[in-house]
This record gives structure tokens, sequence and C-alpha cells, in this order.
């Protein structure tokens, strides 16, 4: 495979081995995504990233998947979460634990939640839509999921602390 992805996308050569060991996982799974895949360079590591848009116009940010630092990251929004990069993680498990998580994302099972206030220390990240976070007194979180079913905005306005 590895001639023919870099024959077919000539621009993905220069990645690292662990992002083509990555890339023909993915690849094998949405073979769609392949003319959505760049390489880029950061602090001489050369690494995938694929782009796919999201489904729904209100989403702010597409779906994003990278493999620098020898993890894979999976963006939706303004959230992100890992899998493998740590002493011991296995490649074909961190694979299929980000691929599983894809999965949910596209059904749904998981939305981005964040703060409007996009204050870093009051956190955001993918949640269950069963489980969401609560606002705190005055704040508003926006809800954001792949097909846009639980998008909205949840406040609470009550300001006393």
């Amino acid at each position: 495979m590895k001639k023919t992805l870099y024959r077919a996308y000539p621009h993905l050569r220069p990645i690292s081995n662990y992002s083509y060991q990555v890339a023909k996982r993915l690849f094998q799974v949405y073979p769609q995504w392949l003319p959505c895949a760049t390489a880029e360079t950061f602090d001489n590591e050369t690494y995938l990233v694929i782009t796919v848009a999201a489904p729904v116009s209100a989403s702010e940010h597409d779906l994003l998947i990278t493999t620098n630092r020898e993890r894979v990251t999976v963006h939706f929004e303004r959230c992100h979460a890992h899998f493998g990069g740590w002493q011991g993680s296995v490649l074909d498990d961190d694979v299929r634990a980000a691929i599983a998580f894809l999965e949910a994302i596209f059904r749904e099972e998981y939305v981005a939640v964040g703060r409007i206030q996009d204050v870093p220390s009051l956190g955001k990240g993918f949640y269950q839509y069963t489980s969401l976070p609560a606002a705190l007194p005055g704040e508003q979180l926006y809800v954001r999921s792949w097909h846009g079913r639980y998008n909205t905005i949840l406040v609470n306005r009550d300001s006393s602390t």
C-alpha cells in the first residue's frame, strides 16, 4: 500500500512511519478520506492531517485527525481527544479506539461541549448527550453534534453564586 499511497498522493511521502501506519489503518476503513489528507510539519516532525468537512453548517470547526507526537488526535469543534502517545500504548489498539470514537461521533453518541466564554480553566470536551455538564451560573455552553441533531446553547441565567 505504501507505494500505491505515495503514487496517488505524493504529498504524503514525507509523513513519519508512525503516521503512515495510522494512515494505512484509517484509510482501510475510510478510503474516501484519502483526498482530505495532507502532510504538515511541526517541531521537525511531518505528520498526517485529515480534514473532514462537517455536514452541518452550524459547526464552527470541521473534524480533524492528526498523528503528531506519535498519537492519534481527533478534533471536532473546539474539543479534542488523544489516542495513544504514552509509554506502552499499542498502535493497533490506539487506532481501533480512535475509529470507535469517530463512529460514536458520527452516530451522535458523543457531542462536543464548550464554554462560550472560552475560559480555558472551565474546560470543554466530548460528552454523551445523555450526560451533559450543567452550565455554571451566568454562563453559556455550546453543544455540537455531527449531524446537528443536538446542536444547542445551554444557558444558566442564575448569576448569583
